[in-house]
């Protein structure tokens, strides 16, 4: 889904930090723009928030953040993604965008 962006190279399942990665997006003409994701599967609707969250501090924990940075990205946005179904919740750091059928999950 995430491979014919123009302009960005998309790496997943990379070794980085102290673990690996699902997904990194990187801006490939300027150092200024990348996003690291974090997928979880949750086991009923009411897990969806708690494995957002989780993703987000394996992020955090794990340092999958850190290459980018060292590679000079000064902005590197956060996202915990998890998914049940045809439903997602999507955290960026502290906010958090919730989907429904119709748009991104049921994609």
């Amino acid at each position: 889904m995430l491979s014919n962006l123009q302009g960005f190279a998309v790496k997943s399942n990379r070794e980085s930090g102290n673990g690996r990665l699902d997904i990194y997006v990187k801006s490939k003409t300027s150092v200024h723009h990348a996003a690291v994701f974090e997928l979880k599967i949750a086991e009923n609707i009411g897990d969806l928030e708690r494995k957002c969250r989780a993703a987000l501090c394996q992020i955090a924990e794990k340092g999958y953040a850190d290459e980018l940075i060292q590679e000079g990205y000064q902005n590197v946005a956060h996202y915990g993604v998890a998914f049940l179904d045809k439903q997602c919740i999507i955290m960026k750091n502290e906010g958090h965008w919730r989907s429904n059928e119709k748009n991104i999950a049921g994609a």
